[in-house]
């Protein structure tokens, strides 16, 4: 994530301090562990395998918004 951070910041010619950085990153985390926690709850499942949904339905969702599957 912190890579993606900085390939954003050379694209819009911008400098970060440290605190957004963290700021970013732990918003992007503490998402990331929502969903993966809700998904293990509603699938009933390890962590592990609930993160392999929250994946899967995300490229699913791309997939269908590019057309690139029917």
């Amino acid at each position: 994530m912190v890579s993606y951070f900085e390939w954003l910041q050379n694209k819009r010619s911008e400098i970060w301090d440290l605190e957004q950085v963290d700021r970013g990153l732990r918003k992007i985390i503490d998402q990331a562990y929502e969903k993966t926690k809700r998904t293990a709850k509603e699938f009933q499942t390890d962590w592990r395998t609930a993160a392999y949904i929250v994946a899967l339905k995300r490229l699913q969702e791309v997939y269908k918004e590019r057309g690139i599957f029917p």
